[in-house]
């Protein structure tokens, strides 16, 4: 390490070989606390939530791709990451609005915006461990995921089996959990999601940390012009 404060040359080659003395994680911030993207607003372990009228606007993760360095895993390299929550690389995410383990109302929520360079992106997202009703107006717009890759021609091909940095989700209102974590009256409550672009389906079944322990993802409401985009392939590439 003094070689290398000293050098500022990490290298095998010609340097310190930094690398060969360092434990090495992934997925972590400079904590090692798992990395968990952009978000606008996070609520985790609120009892009797109450929030009317928040609207969320332009949340943009610049992340780049996880870093391969660690070769491919399914979730951050720390003691006590539930798989299932943090899949792979989490930097990348982009949020509007997030719940877990939390219980309460939202209440005409606006969330317009949301969009990640290489990553996911989520309108509003009920994970875990929550009792949510949803009330009046709950309005997500303009959620897109992995904005960079066409316009720059990058091809996605490498990311179809990926666990580290999977093909990117878009999705408005989404439920991570079980299907009593969110309740709403169908004749009172209007979910409406619109401009939800991606490259991978939001359902998907979900193993939690018991292999007999699972649940279906979900989106809540309606979606009007949400797509999963086929993957960009580079003609030339």
């Amino acid at each position: 390490v003094k070689d290398w404060v000293m050098t500022g040359d990490a290298s095998s080659e010609t340097g310190s070989d930094l690398t060969r003395y360092l434990d090495v994680h992934c997925g972590t911030d400079i904590q090692v606390h798992s990395v968990k993207g952009a978000i606008g607003v996070r609520v985790d372990g609120a009892d009797n939530l109450q929030i009317n009228g928040l609207t969320i606007t332009d949340i943009l993760s610049t992340t780049n791709l996880g870093s391969m360095i660690c070769g491919e895993y399914d979730a951050p390299a720390i003691a006590g990451e539930e798989v299932f929550i943090q899949p792979g690389f989490n930097g990348h995410r982009a949020h509007g609005l997030t719940t877990i383990y939390t219980n309460g109302v939202l209440q005409n929520i606006n969330i317009d915006n949301v969009q990640s360079n290489y990553g996911n992106a989520y309108g509003l997202r009920v994970f875990d461990g929550c009792d949510i009703e949803l009330q009046g107006d709950i309005l997500v717009n303009n959620i897109n995921a992995g904005i960079i890759f066409e316009p720059n021609n990058i091809d996605m091909r490498f990311m179809e089996k990926s666990l580290t940095n999977p093909l990117p989700q878009a999705c408005g209102v989404y439920l991570y959990s079980d299907q009593d974590n969110i309740n709403y009256d169908i004749d009172e409550t209007n979910i409406v999601s619109t401009n939800v672009i991606g490259y991978r389906q939001c359902q998907e079944t979900v193993t939690r940390d018991d292999p007999d322990d699972q649940f279906i993802s979900s989106l809540i409401g309606e979606c009007d012009n949400c797509l999963v985009k086929d993957m960009y392939v580079d003609p030339d590439f």
